[in-house]
């Protein structure tokens, strides 16, 4: 009995509240520090990068694939993911397939 109630004691401790002084707050000229820095960064620009800067390509990624079974079923399917100048982006996807019922095995 005494070693449970030892081991319900530390279990409390361990799991205690959090104290006091594990908080932090900031000051009123913390708070304002911060709010002038962000309000400067909405009102600055973005530039964009010069035309003479040639920045790498991206390159088109994809897959594509062919299955072929029997009964003279067959399909070829395939995605690109092609970019478009710094940050757009077009996905383009095609299947085409086909199953020919006169090759099925009749019963």
């Amino acid at each position: 009995m005494m070693r449970r109630l030892s081991l319900i004691a530390i279990m409390m401790l361990v799991a205690g509240p959090a104290l006091a002084a594990d908080e932090r707050r900031l000051s009123a000229v913390e708070v304002e520090r911060i709010l002038d820095q962000a309000a400067q960064k909405r009102e600055t620009p973005v530039t964009k990068p010069a035309a003479t800067s040639l920045a790498p390509a991206r390159p088109i990624e994809g897959e594509v694939g062919v299955s072929v079974g029997s009964g003279g079923y067959r399909e070829v399917f395939g995605t690109a993911v092609v970019p478009i100048g710094q940050q757009g982006v077009a996905i383009v996807s095609f299947d085409a397939g086909e199953s020919r019922r006169e090759y099925r095995r009749r019963r």
